[in-house]
């Protein structure tokens, strides 16, 4: 699953009503307070539970049901690289795209990151089955990308490219102003940006300006974003004019890159932190209330409590050195930044934002309590959670006469789906259910089971060629033409595993036995079965006046299990039968004989039978 960004936390210095309600509302948004059925759900919800496959091309697909009977064939096919891979940077977030695969298969996409071009030491952040996914980021970070498709046998497809596709996280100012220059001294500036640079290869505090722009009482601030600050430099808030050395500056933050931040008042140094100046970092000083607030990256470096603010406020610059130290852009506004600068968090709570313009927006949660959105456009969206009251429609879904469009009633409702056409393919592209009702493979749902009072609601003249039935209740069956490969029948059912004998003339002997009749039984599983031989033996002898005895027995896999005698009868004619019971038999095939032999010669065996009846347990 991919990693869900979260809103920073809110400063809990806010000045203002609407500030506050801000704050108040995203928190009902969030989750954080009031009922948790007022929290927003977002499409990367949706998503990632598995309700719904969004893809980059707009579209929002729901997902079947993962209840057995949509599983996956096992597919070894290799997926296919990754296209169209594209990196772009919002507001401390890194938002990716692709184009979305055609493959059938698709299970998601794997989301590789690195802070270096190096895809051997890369590691995994997230994973997506969508076409776009959305990365936290620090601020001025810069990070190296790389996709790459998995499919539903986890099958792993090549990478996109084997260099990385890097971004630097943005870094924007919404709602405040460019500062517009005056009284510069050896200063470069830029007043379409309020950037500024130092033009002269000195070294020292002999270079300065300060803004037009100016605040007469009240809350201030002055936010900037600086870059290749090998050098030094100090930037912040004053109420002198013709600045061109740090003490002009009353309220300044100095930077240089490889150096800790430090704080100084008027020339004086008054604070010096841990924090190291980096290229890329977010800076701001800003009054707020009675106090004054350094920043870095949203972060408070410091707060001078009560300090002598002179007024009117202006924003203020100076540099040291020339060894490029530079402001790419500065900004000012009433005010201060955890309102007006770096947006780290918004919460609009009973708040009327009139015209409120955001381009480029990345928002990594919101909740809308009681809203009524009358029309919503969502591209390359992903919700996590989706939770719908009663149902689902398409926008051109009617069911008067035959249905146009569609509409998807949830749990709550019937549960039901009204459609013109539905068709349900499975992994491979083949159709399990088509237009106008037609099954394909096995498509009847548990809760559907066909009993003797639907069977023709669901099947009608049906010709199944393959059947598997577990617990087979038939009250009144007719089949033509059965062929039944093995037959198992429940409870204490008989089956007969085989028979033999003969009818004519075979002569005993006195010294050895002689095979009459042999069956093979194959006796299955174990246990299953109890074996019942019943054997028959007609025979007949000189009339010499001689006494003779007939003997007969019973061989299972060559092991003698009955013998006995047979009595000399009447008119030289024997007869005589026997039976045995063989319990539980191991499974495999077994031998079963049925043998004869006389005390004396001139004896013969004119019939003899012997058959098996095996008994299910």
């Amino acid at each position: 699953m991919s990693r869900k960004p979260k809103l920073p936390a809110i400063t809990p210095k806010i000045g203002d009503a609407f500030s506050r309600s801000v704050a108040e509302l995203v928190s009902v948004w969030k989750g954080e307070r009031g009922s948790k059925l007022d929290r927003v759900v977002l499409l990367r919800d949706l998503t990632e539970s598995g309700l719904v496959n969004a893809f980059n091309t707009g579209n929002i697909d729901p997902v079947a049901p993962t209840d057995g009977m949509f599983a996956a064939n096992p597919d070894p096919t290799t997926p296919p690289q990754p296209t169209g891979f594209t990196v772009s940077s919002a507001v401390l977030k890194v938002i990716l795209s692709w184009d979305a695969t055609a493959a059938s298969n698709h299970a998601h996409t794997e989301i590789w990151r690195n802070d270096v071009d190096d895809l051997g030491t890369a590691f995994r952040v997230g994973q997506t089955s969508a076409s776009v996914y959305t990365d936290s980021i620090d601020s001025g970070e810069i990070a190296y990308y790389w996709i790459r498709h998995v499919n539903t046998s986890a099958v792993e497809g090549p990478y996109n490219a084997t260099a990385g596709t890097s971004t630097q996280a943005a870094k924007v100012l919404v709602g405040a102003t460019p500062i517009q220059w005056a009284s510069t001294t050896n200063l470069t500036v830029d007043n379409t940006t309020g950037g500024s640079a130092k033009n002269v290869a000195t070294t020292a505090w002999d270079t300065g300006g300060q803004s037009t722009n100016q605040v007469d009482d009240g809350e201030a601030f002055m936010q900037w974003s600086a870059s290749d600050v090998t050098g030094v430099y100090c930037a912040g808030l004053t109420s002198q004019t013709g600045i061109t050395a740090i003490g002009d500056i009353d309220f300044g933050l100095v930077g240089s890159g490889g150096s800790v931040y430090t704080v100084y008042k008027a020339g004086v140094l008054t604070h010096t932190s841990a924090l190291v100046s980096t290229d890329g970092d977010t800076c701001s000083v800003s009054i707020e209330g009675t106090d004054v607030v350094f920043r870095v990256n949203g972060n408070v470096l410091y707060t001078d409590s009560a300090p002598t603010i002179t007024y009117p406020i202006r924003c203020a610059v100076s540099y040291y050195n020339s060894a490029y130290p530079e402001i790419d852009s500065a900004s000012w506004d009433r005010g201060n930044p955890g309102v007006h600068g770096l947006v780290l968090a918004a919460n609009i709570s009973n708040g009327a934002v009139t015209g409120l313009a955001l381009a480029n927006l990345a928002v990594d949660t919101a909740a809308l309590a009681d809203a009524a959105i009358t029309t919503a456009k969502i591209g390359d969206a992903q919700i996590n959670t989706a939770k719908i009251s009663d149902y689902i429609q398409s926008d051109n879904y009617s069911n008067s006469g035959t249905y146009a469009g569609w509409k998807i009633y949830t749990r709550g409702g019937t549960g039901a789906i009204e459609a013109n056409e539905i068709t349900i393919r499975d992994s491979t592209g083949q159709v399990l259910l088509g237009s106008g009702g037609t099954l394909s493979s096995v498509f009847v749902h548990a809760a559907n089971k066909i009993t003797g009072s639907t069977i023709g609601t669901y099947v009608a003249s049906a010709a199944i060629k393959t059947a598997y039935i577990d617990d087979l209740a038939v009250t009144t069956g007719k089949i033509k033409d059965l062929a039944v490969d093995t037959l198992k029948i429940k409870g204490k059912a008989v089956t007969v595993p085989g028979s033999d004998g003969f009818t004519s003339f075979v002569n005993l002997s006195s010294s050895s036995w002689t095979t009459l009749a042999t069956i093979t039984i194959n006796a299955g599983t174990s246990g299953a079965l109890v074996e019942n031989i019943y054997a028959n033996f007609g025979g007949e002898f000189d009339d010499d006046g001689t006494s003779r005895n007939f003997y007969m027995r019973i061989q299972y896999d060559s092991v003698t299990q009955l013998e006995s005698q047979v009595a000399t009868g009447t008119a030289n004619q024997v007869q005589g039968s026997m039976s045995w019971v063989k319990d539980a038999p191991a499974s495999g095939n077994h031998t079963v004989r049925f043998q004869a032999k006389a005390s004396a010669s001139g004896c013969r065996c004119n019939s003899a039978a012997m058959f098996a009846i095996g008994t299910k347990k």
